[in-house]
């Protein structure tokens, strides 16, 4: 068994380290030196113990902090997607115009007017021979398919604002439990360090 006064000693240089996962090793060397300790030593030693017993709380604590804090990274970053696509949604015609009217090169604008063409040629010659009432079912046609756009639209919107919804409740709560977890940490903190001032006291 080391000396009394040389694990004193040790204690006091201990806790004076910032770095915690040192000071736990040299309390573990301690405690193993504490077999034959003297009834007199006997409270040194629990505070060595009660001391290394808050350092392992802290760091589980700081650990629990780090995954907190990188899952709401990654939910704060799911909720810019999101916002992204809704805003996506909201203004899919107006990007589709956008895309189509920044100089689109001429042979994609002479495709675009072909297919327009095309189309209305078809109509028009569908309407000559069956009838005119071709261009009144085109115009339903035309009436659902804009029904139905702005129906999936609209059910889109839903779907994406109860999503971000969801998320924003889940950065609030991760918010409040990162704000629980750092008050426990700096507790901790203090409590440890109260021990290491009477481990100090006792170890001169």
């Amino acid at each position: 068994m080391a000396d009394i006064f040389e694990l004193k000693d040790m204690a006091k240089a201990a806790v004076s380290e910032n770095d915690h996962d040192k000071t736990c090793e040299t309390f573990n060397l301690i405690l193993q030196n504490s077999s034959e300790a003297l009834s007199e030593d006997k409270e040194f030693f629990d505070k060595i113990r009660e001391a290394l017993k808050l350092l392992r709380e802290y760091k589980k604590v700081s650990r629990e902090i780090d995954t907190i804090a990188a899952r709401r990274k990654s939910l704060l970053e799911r909720r810019g997607d999101l916002r992204d696509e809704a805003d996506y949604v909201n203004k899919r015609f107006d990007h589709f115009v956008e895309r189509n009217s920044e100089k689109p090169s001429p042979r994609s604008k002479t495709n675009i007017e072909c297919a327009l063409l095309l189309i209305l040629a078809i109509v028009l010659l569908a309407s000559a021979l069956w009838g005119w009432w071709i261009l009144g079912v085109t115009g339903i046609i035309i009436v659902i398919i804009v029904i139905l756009l702005i129906a999936n639209k609209i059910a889109n919107m839903r779907d994406l604002k109860k999503m971000i919804a969801s998320t924003e409740k889940r950065v609030a709560e991760f918010d409040t439990e990162l704000e629980e977890k750092k008050n426990e940490r700096e507790q901790i903190l203090s409590d440890y360090k109260n021990k290491a001032d009477e481990i100090i006291s006792m170890a001169s």
